[in-house]
């Protein structure tokens, strides 16, 4: 949840930054309701897969560094380790 949290506020502070590119250098007119439109949708839908394939990325590797974690466990926790 950690993650999901980090990567809303990272996309509202690129939406600003992007929000203010768009004015500055007027990209589209302020007046232009579809291209506002059309830039919200292309953006939120680009933002939404990123986001999604993070969070699929971090499940899956966390998932296995839990499974590396217990074999390290089992291993030199409960003394199957031996000394040399």
């Amino acid at each position: 949840m950690v993650q999901l949290w980090r990567i809303v506020w990272m996309i509202l502070i690129i939406c600003i930054g992007i929000v203010g590119c768009v004015l500055v250098f007027e990209w589209f007119p302020l007046d232009n309701v579809k291209a506002w439109i059309a830039f919200i949708f292309a953006v939120l839908g680009s933002f939404i897969a990123s986001t999604s394939i993070m969070l699929l990325k971090i499940k899956v590797e966390s998932k296995k560094y839990v499974e590396l974690l217990l074999k390290y466990q089992k291993k030199y926790v409960e003394g199957e380790h031996v000394d040399e």
